[in-house]
């Protein structure tokens, strides 16, 4: 049996996309603060999560993807920049943002 889990290297993403192909016998191994959502031909099938499920409980047999996400807070920080005209004088005005917020996915099925 095929065990499937979050990459290290991933642990912060939101949405990680588990990026082989999925046998027919596979298990699922997420943490308490994560779902995996299962795709059949590219549509939103069935979440497992948490603990160690396999496609055998799973109301779906054969799965194209496997997304895990976070249902926990993430902290996302953004830089953005952005530049307009002022209409009546034509002079160039830029604006700067930056900051961070906690982002957190409530239904991973939406």
């Amino acid at each position: 049996m095929t065990v499937i889990a979050r990459d290290a290297v991933a642990s912060d993403h939101l949405v990680y996309a588990w990026p082989f192909p999925l046998g027919p016998d596979v298990e699922v191994t997420c943490s308490d603060d994560e779902q995996v959502v299962m795709c059949p031909a590219w549509l939103v099938g069935d979440r497992l999560g948490p603990g160690r499920p396999s496609l055998a409980h799973c109301r779906i047999r054969r799965a194209v993807s496997a997304f895990f996400v976070l249902t926990a807070p993430v902290d996302v920080s953004f830089d953005m920049t952005t530049m307009f005209l002022i209409p009546t004088t034509g002079q160039p005005i830029r604006l700067r943002a930056n900051g961070s917020l906690q982002v957190r996915c409530v239904d991973p099925a939406c």
